[in-house]
């Protein structure tokens, strides 16, 4: 999905890398903060998986290399799984391995037939923004299902910057089913090498949105315990401290 433009690096190509960096640095920072969470240790490999699929693509255009175009792309939408798991786990749902590893697993093999046996660049085009549209679809998804009240605003905002890419994603699928799309290189749009930069912000908007959840959680946990902790002792006169009867 990410395929530099026919003039290769430009300094658009370069903020959004600077600005996918930033992400990056923010989700590692998380994993350090936040050491016992079941999301930090998803989302920060996914984040580097992007840094890297983005620097390969925009430092060695993939027009005429199938081979990084193949793993530009995978890397991709790998990272986007990842991320949906890393939500599933930090909301504590049941294990995604296996319907996420099935649609990988049949993406992956679309993805290599018409890049390396049957080349037609639309279509991976489209193959890779309906995996996008399927992993971002399913974390909304996720997100507003299991809102917690404590954690209302950001998983809001998140599940709102998912939905947002997923609609992105599927109107940009379906342009290039129908071939619709000039070309089948990521900056062949109207953006042009703007394109680079949506990716990017997204990322970082969803690193924010991370940061602002995980810092929600805690403070919820913190001041549950406080609350514990400054319970005065219950009152031996008291009846539910006898058994649910007074003293006689």
């Amino acid at each position: 999905m990410m395929e530099a433009g026919p003039d290769g690096f430009s300094l658009v190509a370069a903020l959004a890398i600077v600005i996918m960096l930033c992400g990056t640095t923010a989700m590692l920072t998380l994993v350090v903060k936040h050491p016992e969470g079941q999301g930090p240790q998803f989302w920060a490999p996914a984040y580097m998986l992007t840094m890297a699929s983005t620097v390969v693509m925009v430092v060695r255009p993939p027009q005429h290399d199938p081979v990084v175009a193949l793993i530009g792309s995978a890397a991709f939408v790998l990272s986007y799984m990842l991320l949906l798991i890393g939500y599933a786990r930090f909301l504590r749902r049941p294990p995604l391995w296996w319907p996420t590893i099935a649609v990988l697993s049949v993406y992956i093999v679309a993805l290599v037939w018409f890049t390396l046996a049957a080349p037609q660049p639309g279509m991976r085009v489209g193959i890779n923004s309906l995996a996008v549209a399927l992993f971002t679809g399913a974390t909304c998804f996720i997100l507003l299902h299991d809102m917690r009240d404590a954690l209302f605003h950001s998983q809001a905002f998140l599940a709102t910057v998912f939905g947002i890419a997923a609609a992105i994603a599927v109107i940009r699928s379906l342009l290039a089913f129908l071939g619709l799309l000039s070309g089948g290189g990521f900056t062949e749009g109207p953006l042009g090498e703007g394109a680079y930069l949506v990716p990017a912000i997204h990322l970082l908007l969803v690193a924010g949105g991370t940061r602002m959840m995980l810092f929600q959680h805690r403070r919820q946990r913190f001041s549950g315990s406080a609350s514990d902790a400054g319970l005065p002792p219950p009152d031996p006169g008291f009846p539910s401290a006898a058994g649910g009867r007074p003293p006689r």
